[in-house]
């Protein structure tokens, strides 16, 4: 979404210049008006005056021919900046302070669905869409996402095709179709009975704005006594041509001649445009410099502490990092289970807590009259373990026990190398939430793409905790095998998810950072017994013999301890959810499609405790309902936003259901 103006080629429209008004809406579900200004010879949102000199590949002198970006890109400007500390410069984009680095690469993959395009670094490729507009007009940048779209915009839907943004201009297909969706008219209406290519259209739509808006998003300059406001260098030149009559005005009173961040920006501009216009990039790098001991002065601009872990976060990646290790750990961690001793039978004792109700009958195997019994026994490393082994509360023939588990560790230094790579890949995952907080400045639990990182960072630390405590390399395998997936899954998700966004208003408020992170971390306690309720079906179908596995009954028996754990927490988030209802909206309780899915839930895992504690419910029984609770919270989770019929409500602006 791009709170900017949208400028398009009048001579391709036909059109006298006239002021409109349009309202685009971004996928996230928020809503901005952006002023379309039909002006016309002008193809970039920067003031004439500030713009680059039209070049003989200005669309408006020859519309028809494209380029490709080796023919006006200039080899020693691309050094220049490539060797110039503009990774150090900060920069407002949708209202979040980036820095260079973190725009350039978010923008490019916006506009062409590429981490680079054409081999260039992507702050090459941005500044040079900023001051060289003109040219990349014709470049055949923007991919059509699918076929069916293809043939919507009269091209041959067997290939794969990118188009440029002039070219949209003058194609009567296409034209209509991405304005339309740019001035506020639904997709699924402009594509009827085809919603996978109402969606491709949302998509290009919002491609096609990015470019367009790109110069007005090169906001340089924090604007004293506009709270939060940032401006472009041409939006300072000109401060008549910015929609915002406040922030007009304001940008109006900065003396430009003495005050030192707009000289210092005004600077830099002027080294930009004469670099690409002139191929003179000396100018530069003396530039930046001065702007960054300039800016460094200046309480607005964003520190430099936050800049470096800015620059960090972009070039490393963390929370891709984090999902690599996983699935390193989980090969480590199957290494480790081969190593293992496998008897060729289980003993005769079992492990968990309280009498086991068969146990009473009398045809009942034989087992322990004490409710514990303490022994000694040594490992594989040859280290002596005390034990405890309880009676079960399990099938009365069901028998695997804690000494006999302990008796089966497998290498001691396979098990630290595969806990520590999976400690490695959590404390990763967790630094990569710490960062995105410090940069959102705000708790990192307001999209779908926080909330799964959020979970997965408690689901980690739980999962660590698990097999600490057990040690025996299935509760890793199983939790490494679930974190790299589900964050491979996060990581795949689309760029407007994963980028730092403004918080929505509807969820700026203090119970935020309470309500919302007890739920997700009851939500990551109850996947940790998912996957415990998953190695429990694998073992069964191997007909519960030995093997690495131990026996099933140890899973059901794990799976109840993790639901014990996420029970309270989930409690805790919803009366927490009923106190900031309350406040936001005068009632605790309205019956909200989430606020019934989640009551649902927590009552699915109330009877699930009741009768496994109370009524002897073991085994499948007690598997099955914890897999049912599971998949209700799937549903309070995810479906509330996405699934028709059952979404909607108050809490309906994560993601929006298109009806």
């Amino acid at each position: 979404m791009f709170p900017a103006r949208l400028c398009f080629v009048a001579l391709l429209l036909a059109l006298a210049p006239l002021c409109a008004t349009a309202q685009y809406v971004a996928d996230t579900g928020r809503t901005d008006k952006p002023t379309i200004n039909w002006s016309q010879g002008s193809v970039t949102t920067a003031p004439a005056a500030a713009s680059p000199a039209p070049s003989s590949a200005d669309p408006a002198t020859s519309p028809n021919a494209e380029l490709r970006p080796s023919e006006f890109m200039i080899p020693a400007v691309d050094a220049a900046l490539t060797n110039a500390n503009l990774d150090r410069v900060a920069l407002q984009s949708e209202g979040v302070v980036r820095t260079m680095n973190t725009f350039a690469e978010i923008m490019v993959h916006a506009i062409t669905g590429k981490k680079t395009y054409e081999g260039k670094p992507p702050l090459v490729t941005a500044l040079s869409m900023i001051y060289q507009n003109p040219q990349w007009m014709r470049v055949a940048m923007l991919p059509v996402g699918t076929p069916r779209l293809a043939q919507l915009f009269g091209l041959d839907p067997t290939k794969h095709n990118r188009v440029s943004a002039a070219w949209i201009l003058r194609s009567p297909e296409a034209r209509p179709l991405v304005v339309g969706v740019l001035s506020g008219e639904d997709a699924n209406k402009l594509v009827p009975g085809d919603p996978d290519t109402a969606k491709a259209l949302k998509k290009f739509a919002y491609r096609w704005a990015a470019f367009m808006n790109l110069p007005d998003e090169f906001k340089l300059l924090p604007v004293p006594n506009a709270i939060g406001a940032w401006v472009s260098p041409f939006a300072l030149l000109d401060p008549s041509s910015i929609p915002d009559d406040r922030l007009s005005a304001e940008v109006a009173r900065i003396d430009r001649a003495a005050d030192p961040s707009a000289l210092a920006v005004i600077r830099l501009n002027a080294a930009l445009a004469r670099a690409y216009q002139q191929a003179q990039p000396d100018d530069i790098a003396p530039a930046v410099d001065n702007l960054l001991a300039t800016m460094d002065a200046n309480p607005l601009y964003m520190s430099s502490a936050r800049r470096a872990i800015d620059r960090w976060n972009t070039a490393v990646h963390p929370f891709q990092v984090s999902a690599w290790i996983y699935i390193a750990a989980f090969v480590a961690f199957c290494g480790y289970l081969f190593t293992t001793r496998r008897p060729q039978e289980e003993d005769e004792t079992v492990w968990v807590d309280q009498p086991s109700p068969a146990a009473s009958q009398p045809d009942a195997p034989e087992v322990h009259l004490s409710t514990e019994v303490h022994d000694s026994v040594r490992s594989a490393d040859g280290a002596a373990h005390e034990v405890v082994i309880r009676r079960s509360e399990l099938d009365g023939d069901a028998d695997v026990s804690l000494a006999h588990a302990v008796a089966r560790r497998g290498n001691p230094v396979a098990w630290g190398f595969s806990f520590m790579l999976m400690a490695l890949a959590t404390a990763m995952l967790l630094t990569a939430l710490v960062v995105r907080y410090i940069l959102a400045e705000r708790m990192p639990v307001s999209n779908l793409y926080e909330s799964i990182t959020f979970s997965l960072g408690a689901f980690g630390v739980v999962a660590l905790v698990f097999e600490g405590i057990y040690r025996r390399g299935w509760v890793g395998a199983g939790a490494c095998a679930a974190g790299w997936g589900l964050m491979t899954m996060a990581n795949s998700l689309p760029l407007h998810m994963r980028k730092v966004e403004p918080l929505v208003a509807v969820l700026d408020s203090f119970w935020l950072n309470y309500h919302v992170t007890s739920l997700l971390i009851s939500y990551s306690a109850f996947l940790l017994g998912f996957v415990f309720c998953v190695l429990y079906f694998i073992k069964d179908m191997t007909g519960n013999r030995p093997g690495m596995l131990p026996r099933r009954e140890v899973f059901e028996y794990l799976n109840y301890r993790a639901v014990q754990v996420g029970w309270p927490l989930l409690t805790l988030g919803i009366f927490l959810g009923a106190v900031w209802a309350n406040t936001a909206w005068g009632n605790a309780w309205s019956w909200d499609p989430k606020e019934t899915w989640a009551l649902i839930t927590w009552f699915i895992y109330t009877i699930f405790l009741h009768v496994r504690m109370n009524l002897g419910w073991t085994g499948r029984k007690s598997i099955l309902t914890s897999m049912v609770g599971f998949a209700v919270m799937l549903v309070t989770y995810f479906g509330v936003n996405y699934l028709p019929y059952i979404g909607g409500g108050m809490h309906s602006y994560a993601e929006p259901i298109a009806r």
